[in-house]
This record gives C-alpha cells, structure tokens and sequence, in this order.
C-alpha cells in the first residue's frame, strides 16, 4: 500500500511539472503583410533560430491570412526569417520575454523587390465593365 502512494505522489509531482512547463511557454502568433498595408502574405516561409545558440526551432509556413503560430521558451530572444518570392528577404528579431500572459503577436511587414512583373489589363473606359474589350497584351511595366 505505501509503495502504491509513492508512485502516486511521484506521478502527481510529474504530471504538476509537466502542466507548469508546459503553462509556461509563450504562444507566439505572427503574421506578414505586405508593405503599405496590400494585404496578407499566403505561404511565405518562416524559419526561427534561438538567437544565442544558432539551433533550429521552427520553420513553417503563412497560412492564407498571412498568419503562422509558434510555441516558444521564455524569456528568449529569437530571430525569424521571412522568405517570399518576389518580396525582399525579412529578418525580425523578438524576446519571448516581451509576451503578456503567455502570449506575443508580432507583426511583420515585407517590402516587395524593385523590378517585379505583375499582370493587368489596360483597356478603353467603359460605361458596363461586363463588356468585352481589347486590351493591351505582353506589355511589361516596371514600377
């Protein structure tokens, strides 16, 4: 009977420490926009290091709102990496230290690349745009 309560105490402490590590780490949540507020970034590749030791701790991508989640240690400061094509590459440096109540929500924002080529379709004025009409093709244009 008494082996029997110290197994139990021992699974108890253990279960205790595992609900406190595991109430202790910061939910982190990000998302990436594009520069001057044009929107999310859907499947940007997002790679975070622990700054101090260099190590892999994450690499995932932008779901369709732009966003992506993390589960971090506190009190850390990582370094994240945003790679898109078209778009220059970010490097955005946060502490997990900064989280109120075990969470932190960053914001990110990507500025795209000089000389990018996009599509569009330039054509007459008209009164009901439901009309057909001849536009210019194989145009580029470089903002």
């Amino acid at each position: 009977m008494m082996v029997l309560r110290k197994r139990i105490l021992v699974l108890f402490a253990i279960c205790i420490g595992l609900l406190s590590y595991i109430s202790a780490q910061v939910q982190v949540e990000g998302y990436v926009f594009e520069a001057h507020n044009r929107g999310y970034l859907f499947g940007a590749d997002v790679i975070i290091k622990n700054k101090n030791t260099r190590v892999l701790v994450l690499s995932t991508n932008t779901d369709e709102s732009g966003v992506w989640k993390a589960t971090l240690e506190p009190n850390t400061i990582y370094e994240a990496e945003i790679v898109k094509k078209d778009f220059e590459t970010v490097n955005y440096t946060f502490n997990t230290a900064d989280a109120k109540e075990n969470k932190l929500f960053l914001k990110i924002e990507a500025i795209r690349e000089a000389g990018y080529i996009f599509d569009a379709t330039l054509a007459e004025e008209r009164e009901n745009i439901n009309l057909n009409t001849l536009g210019i093709e194989g145009a580029q244009i470089e903002v």
